[in-house]
């Protein structure tokens, strides 16, 4: 329940809202969603999303939450928990001082806390209370397990049973926070607005202004006794951290202005995608066979492997073979296309990847495609070759500097990402299965977790991409150029029979292998007229260089 546009014509009007949670995979998933441990979540911008604070409970709520429930007597189809959201219209925002948002702040914690009371033990009912700002505006997320502190039951109906009492939520919170922000007003009573899930319905507040002093604001964790009592001290350093902040109000306004610019460019390709679409549309060939083609990509991603997945997702297997998270909350099954959970029995069972991916997710259904369209997408690879790519350099730059990391650090095999490696090799490039793995046993050649080709020596290592329809060639940050890739074929006493030095391993495998030779695949990764260093002292029978028949390779006379 909420006021929202519809329900006033004053643009500051006070927001109000509740989501009746009866199973812990809703609490899991909504608790998810407010502390920002899933792996997606939609409206929130990643990089404000330190300013976030919890402002009363536990960082992680969860097994305080079940406790409460599995100790609470309550019938099955019972309301477990209440989420409340608690925020105001964007205009209210825009404008205020730091002193006016830090008292709707405390009155909207203080009102909830006394409005759910506490259970029959003495704690209170609200287990939870947590400052978003990093969505469009600034908005408190709580967590109340409607604990009777007559009966000691669950009994959501105290509070939310009937319209009347309904109604009776709003008009106490707005009777809290009317002074707040310059004023706010209460929705028309009666009004017959849609009602959204608290989740969907962050997405809906428009932006506040990035003048506002609201894209500032980082609160420290009070305690709970703070929270209730506000105590001088913490509102002293409160006071403190806002004046610090005001100082990078520069700062905040030029980001401000970057992020503007960049949604700018958004709309911008978003009309573009639209112009685009609707020319196609036109030709029902061409959408018939766009149809085919996103079913064929739908089919591709359902089709893939439960425990390949299930490892993307950060689950690992445990003795009794069963999926499990760093903390616990699964315990997944796999029989080949079907899945099936065993902390949660009811819910947790289904078929295919997407299916696997909403429950460890706690997303829907096409949140969960897009995941593993990120993941296993053409386009999308090569987006995340490149983010790779950058991320190494700077790891890798920030090691020499500080003197943790030698230049040259070899990227790390990866077993799970091998046999596609190996088909590309055999299928794609014509190498014998037999010759690849003997060049691997030698740890010359492997894998790494973007699945490329690492051709590997003592202090060197080239890089090559297959997939996604790239094919980028480079050597790994560091790379030592004047040394030469190696491998032996054949027996440890044939290495001195034949030196066969090629422009890439690739070439210098495939002559071994048409002509049948023994002895020392090399390569210089490019044409060179000068025989790397690490080849010198070899006492070769003989030497075959193999260059391409083009002007490089003839002018490269190696010495």
């Amino acid at each position: 329940m909420a006021t929202d546009p519809n329900h006033s014509n004053d643009p500051n009007y006070a927001i109000f809202r509740i989501a009746k949670l009866k199973s812990k995979a809703s609490i899991r998933n909504a608790i998810k969603h407010a502390f920002r441990t899933a792996r997606f979540t939609p409206n929130a911008d990643p990089q404000r999303k330190n300013a976030n604070r919890v402002l009363w409970g536990e960082p992680a709520p969860t097994p305080e939450i079940y406790d409460r429930i599995d100790n609470a007597p309550h019938r099955k189809d019972s309301v477990h928990c209440i989420e409340v959201l608690m925020t105001a219209s964007p205009e209210a925002f825009k404008d205020m001082s730091k002193k006016e948002f830090k008292d709707w702040v405390n009155k909207s914690c203080n009102h909830l806390l006394r409005q759910f009371g506490k259970n029959a033990d003495g704690k209170s009912n609200v287990l939870s209370m947590v400052l978003h700002m990093d969505e469009t505006t600034p908005h408190i997320s709580a967590f109340v397990v409607p604990e009777d502190p007559e009966t000691g039951r669950l009994n959501a109906k105290r509070w939310l049973g009937g319209r009347d009492k309904m109604r009776a939520l709003q008009d106490h919170y707005h009777n809290a926070v009317k002074d707040c922000l310059g004023g706010l007003t209460r929705g028309v009573r009666g009004s017959k607005a849609t009602h959204q899930q608290i989740q969907n319905f962050y997405g809906t507040l428009p932006e506040v202004s990035s003048d506002s002093d609201a894209e500032s604001v980082i609160l420290r964790n009070p305690s709970l006794l703070e929270v209730a009592l506000g105590k001088d001290d913490w509102k002293a350093e409160m006071t403190a951290a806002f004046e610090r902040l005001s100082n990078d109000s520069e700062q905040l306004k030029s980001e401000a202005k970057a992020q503007r610019h960049k949604e700018k460019e958004l709309k911008a390709t978003i009309n573009n995608l639209e112009r685009t679409n609707e020319r196609t549309q036109k030709n029902a060939k061409e959408n018939a066979d766009l149809a085919a083609k996103q079913k064929a990509a739908l089919d591709a991603l359902r089709a893939k492997p439960l425990t390949e997945v299930a490892a993307a997702l950060g689950l690992e297997q445990d003795t009794d073979e069963n999926w499990k998270d760093a903390d616990k909350q699964f315990a997944i099954a796999i029989n080949g296309r079907k899945f099936y959970d065993f902390k949660e029995p009811d819910e947790g069972k289904g078929g295919g990847a997407i299916d696997l991916v909403k429950h460890v997710l706690g997303c829907d259904f096409q949140e969960a495609k897009a995941w593993l369209m990120s993941r296993y997408d053409g386009n999308a690879l090569l987006a995340e070759h490149h983010a790779a790519a950058v991320r190494e350099v700077k790891e890798i730059r920030k090691g020499v500097t500080e003197g943790t990391i030698k230049p040259f650090t070899p990227p790390t095999p990866t077993e799970s990402t091998w046999k596609s490696v190996a088909n590309y090799l055999h299928s794609v490039r014509g190498l014998s299965q037999k010759l690849i793995e003997g060049v691997r046993k030698q740890g010359v050649l492997y894998s790494d977790r973007f699945s490329r080709v690492v051709w590997a020596g003592k202090r060197h290592a080239a890089l090559r991409t297959f997939k996604g329809g790239s094919n980028e060639k480079r050597l790994a940050l560091g790379s030592d150029k004047s040394e030469a890739w190696r491998a032996t074929i054949g027996k440890e006493s044939d290495k001195h029979t034949n030196l066969v030095f090629a422009e890439s391993p690739f070439d210098a495998l495939a002559y071994m292998q048409l002509y049948r030779l023994k002895g020392v695949a090399a390569s210089a990764h490019g044409a060179t007229p000068y025989l790397p260093e690490n080849l010198h002292n070899g006492a070769w029978q003989k030497i075959h260089v193999v260059y391409d028949n083009d002007d490089t390779g003839r002018k490269s006379g190696t010495k």
